[in-house]
């Protein structure tokens, strides 16, 4: 019995992890399979048009008329001519329908599976002893409405994926596919259409991504924070705006410079920012960036991303460390030592924090050592700092240091001093 409980309440966990994938999933299918109603009917009509039509009508070449319009009549005459015209028209209802079906089990799939790989973990392989129960049920309603609208651009824009020509014009395309009149493949119309708009391109490179970051948070049982959600919804508004943009440009290969701007959007905007900051301040560079931190990768500047730290000097003053160790578990052994040196680096500035940084790298390490002759003398000698005691005072004032913190040592942050 308690087994039953205890599994009962960690599927509704999961369904409550997967719920605005749900929500947004019940508004978008339906909308879906209405359309494809609409386009069935149509589809009946223009057979029964030819089908009560008593003499035989010869297609022109000529004639102006839509490319799948003209595929569609041709194969219904070709039915007519075959004597099985009615028998046709009256399976077209499901032929549409089961395309309708067999795309909405792939927008389905494909919208619940970021929140099922991160759901599973929250309520079936949680291991870390920090995390309670309330903690994994604060990850469910934290941040509910960003994960619907997260969810919901999925939905819509798998929706788009799988109809790049409107949901009308490739769903008569894949019907027209489906009865063989040009085609034998059994490859989804949506992969064969040479028409793949910027925006799914990047979309699709977008997601990819996505599902990537999420299978990284998975690996480190980082599953518990809810603001990654915002990040990856800027994230996505980034790549969409781009790819409004690079519509009005013609360019070759635009689908797949869309699609690698949407799989490494932080390395488009970095090389956007760079360009900017150039463009407005005369080829200077962007001040305080978090790549400057000691031992820090991309991905760790994407976790720190995720709790809305941006540069350097943000991270200096970030006021809830203890939470973002706890949220952000792959990053937790580096964070004191990264917030240690933003720190230094934010009292004496960017120019002489880069170059002292071999020296001294964190604000603990200077404080521990500015009162020693040969420090000071170093300081003065090689790096032109002349003002240690005053460093000192902005130091203690500022950031508040307690001896627990002045005893982190980085690892290699120092070299041997004469």
């Amino acid at each position: 019995m308690k087994y039953i409980w205890n599994f009962t309440k960690k599927s509704l966990i999961l369904l409550g992890y997967c719920s605005p994938a749900i929500v947004a999933l019940a508004i978008t299918v339906p909308a879906y399979h209405k359309r494809t109603v609409n386009i069935a009917q149509e589809i009946q009509k223009h057979g029964e048009a030819i089908r009560d039509q008593d003499e035989f009508i010869i297609i022109d070449a000529e004639t102006e008329i839509p490319p799948k319009e003209k595929m569609l009549k041709e194969y219904f005459l070709r039915s007519k001519q075959s004597g099985n015209l009615q028998e046709k028209i009256d399976v077209i209802g499901g032929k549409i329908h089961s395309i309708w079906l067999r795309y909405s089990i792939f927008i389905c799939i494909m919208t619940l599976l970021p929140f099922a790989l991160l759901g599973i973990k929250v309520a079936f392989r949680y291991n870390r002893k920090d995390i309670t129960l309330k903690d994994r049920i604060a990850s469910i309603r934290g941040s509910w409405w960003m994960k619907f609208a997260l969810a919901f651009a999925m939905t819509t824009g798998w929706l788009y994926t799988v109809n790049p020509e409107g949901r009308g014009g490739s769903t008569l395309a894949e019907y027209i596919n489906t009865q063989d009149i040009f085609t034998n493949t059994t490859l989804p119309g949506f992969i064969l259409s040479p028409n793949i708009p910027l925006v799914v391109a990047g979309f699709v490179g977008w997601y990819l991504n996505l599902v990537s970051y999420f299978i990284s948070k998975l690996y480190y049982d980082d599953v518990y924070g809810t603001r990654v959600y915002r990040f990856l919804v800027g994230k996505l508004l980034f790549v969409y705006g781009i790819s409004l943009v690079l519509s009005s440009v013609e360019m070759e290969q635009g689908n797949m410079a869309m699609f690698l701007v949407g799989y490494f959007p932080l390395t488009a905007l970095s090389i956007l920012k760079e360009y900017g900051m150039k463009a407005m301040q005369g080829g200077s560079q962007e001040k305080g960036s978090l790549v400057e931190l000691p031992t820090i990768s991309r991905s760790q500047i994407l976790r720190l991303h995720e709790e809305g730290i941006e540069n350097i000097t943000t991270l200096a003053a970030y006021p809830r460390i203890a939470e973002l160790k706890k949220y952000q578990y792959a990053i937790a052994p580096m964070v004191d030592i990264w917030v240690d040196s933003a720190r230094l680096y934010t009292i004496i500035g960017q120019e002489k924090a880069l170059k002292v940084k071999e020296f001294c790298s964190t604000a603990s390490e200077f404080l521990r050592n500015y009162k020693l002759p040969k420090f000071r003398k170093t300081l003065l000698d090689e790096y032109q700092i002349k003002n240690p005691d005053e460093i000192n005072r902005l130091l203690r004032e500022t950031f508040h240091y307690d001896e627990e913190l002045m005893s982190i040592k980085p690892e290699g942050s120092s070299k041997k001093r004469k």
